[in-house]
């Protein structure tokens, strides 16, 4: 998921200047630092110390060192880094008076969509979830005893666009009632985090602990766009359980017989076998249209009907046949042109008329259902026979290559 943007109210003086006690870093995009994500800290110091703002500072900047410039897992770099504040806080000794400052520390760091809290001393925190909110540390009983012996908590948890946390120091457990920091937390949003923010500064008391209210909106635009996990590859096809377009999409069924047609009737045979043959008489085919064959359809109405629809289907089947037969013509001329070695297709001339001899056209009938007379009077002349193919001898050296032996 990409890197989640923040609005950050700081509990502080509106009209003062920036808040002590409390650091906030988001480092800009294409860094080093950026690798690690934001840091959020809070630093609580009790105690008669005239100098607790710069002490609480100097931890401050100890924290931040040490989480962007040491190495390790991200657990791991939060806990040094709350780790060499106490160590820091030891280096400094006791107050004027000979009394050990009381130190809360709690800091928060932002990966992308994972949050990690550390706290140690007397420091609280608040997740909201959608609709719940988790206190952290959970023991509120032993804030006290963790003030002398202070140790490292560690919490974890991933967060969405809209979840809230709050970070403060133990003194917000005395200044108001846990519920009510509870409710302003359960209820803010990223317009009123401002407003919220300086409710809690009012009615906190003065001065107030240090503290950060953080809410958490949609990905930063500014941000780098995070590396698919597929590696780069595009993601897989969709694959549906049949061929063809989906259902959804309106597609048709596939079709597993023939529609039904109309049977061939005796008139489109004779048709046929007038065109196959050229040279035989425009007689009817034997079988009679009154008598179909098994299995055909009956056609029933008048014999002027009849004779029209037979005439129709003749001419349209006549068209056909010749088609089919110039095709093949077409075909054995491009044969003949592609295999130059070969005999190619003769063409049979008239002797008195040196252009060639027509197909016979099938005119339309005269309702009798016989076929007309050929469009030319010239007498049709048998085409001679072809003399069989004899392949040449295999080719040898430069003509091999045009003519490789797989062809003979």
């Amino acid at each position: 998921m990409d890197s989640l943007s923040t609005y950050i109210g700081y509990i502080a003086d509106p009209a003062g200047s920036h808040p002590v006690s409390v650091r906030v870093v988001e480092p800009p995009p294409n860094t080093r630092q950026h690798i690690r994500g934001s840091l959020f800290a809070v630093v609580e110091v009790n105690g008669a110390n005239d100098d607790a703002d710069d002490l609480a500072e100097h931890l401050l900047n100890v924290i931040q060192r040490t989480y962007y410039s040491i190495k390790g897992s991200q657990s791991q770099v939060l806990q040094s880094a709350v780790e060499q504040a106490r160590v820091a806080l030891r280096e400094i000794g006791p107050n004027a008076d000979g009394s050990q400052p009381e130190v809360g520390i709690v800091c928060a760091a932002l990966l992308r969509d994972k949050l990690m809290v550390v706290s140690s001393g007397a420091a609280v925190a608040l997740i909201r979830l959608e609709d719940r909110v988790t206190l952290f540390p959970s023991d509120l009983v032993q804030l006290d005893q963790q003030a002398s012996e202070p140790g490292c908590e560690l919490y974890r948890q991933q967060l969405f666009p809209g979840d809230v946390f709050f970070l403060g120091g133990g003194g917000w457990l005395t200044s108001m009632p846990i519920r009510v920091l509870a409710s302003t937390v359960a209820h803010v949003t990223k317009e009123t985090c401002a407003a919220a923010a300086e409710g809690l500064y009012q009615e906190s008391g003065q001065p107030p602990p240090p503290g950060l209210l953080i809410v958490l909106d949609g990905p930063d635009p500014s941000a780098p766009a995070a590396p698919s996990p597929g590696g780069g590859n595009p993601p897989p096809k969709r694959k549906f359980p049949f061929g063809g377009l989906p259902t959804a999409l309106g597609a048709r069924p596939p079709l597993h017989s023939l529609p039904l047609t109309t049977p061939t009737s005796a008139a489109v045979l004779s048709a046929a076998a007038l065109v196959d043959s050229p040279g035989a008489t425009q007689e009817p085919h034997p079988v009679a249209v009154d008598s179909p064959p098994a299995g055909s359809m009956e056609i029933s109405g008048s014999p002027t009907a009849s004779a029209s629809h037979a005439s129709v289907v003749t001419i349209g089947s006549a068209a056909f046949v010749a088609g089919v037969k110039r095709g093949f013509e077409g075909s054995k001329s491009l044969f003949a042109q592609m295999l130059p070695d070969t005999q190619p297709v003769r063409e049979t001339y008239d002797a008195a008329d040196p252009t060639p001899v027509q197909q016979h056209e099938v005119r339309e009938a005269d309702g009798s259902g016989e076929a007309g007379e050929p469009l030319s009077d010239a007498p049709a002349m048998p085409l001679p026979p072809i003399a069989p193919f004899t392949p040449p001898p295999p080719s040898a050296g430069a003509r091999a290559a045009l003519y490789p032996r797989w062809l003979y």
